[in-house]
């Protein structure tokens, strides 16, 4: 059976997809140390969306990988700091 993406795209693809599911560990880390109950519920919310996001990337959808990438690379940095 042939492939239909490249090398390239399922690099990017599991690139990604690594990069979300780091996002999401920083996110139970927060979950964990957090005592608010509205901030842990949003807390909850955002690492539900995050792996739902996660979930429905496909290998060869191009633009929506790129776009994930500088979106979680952006919250990686951001609460790495």
């Amino acid at each position: 059976m042939e492939a239909h993406w490249t090398q390239q795209q399922a690099i990017d693809f599991e690139c990604v997809r690594d990069v979300i599911t780091d996002c999401i560990g920083i996110l139970n880390v927060q979950i964990y140390a957090e005592t608010d109950p509205i901030k842990l519920q949003a807390l909850r919310n955002q690492s539900h969306a995050f792996s739902q996001e996660r979930n429905s990337l496909h290998v060869n959808d191009d633009l929506n990988i790129a776009v994930a990438r500088a979106k979680y690379d952006a919250f990686f940095i951001e609460n790495m700091s």
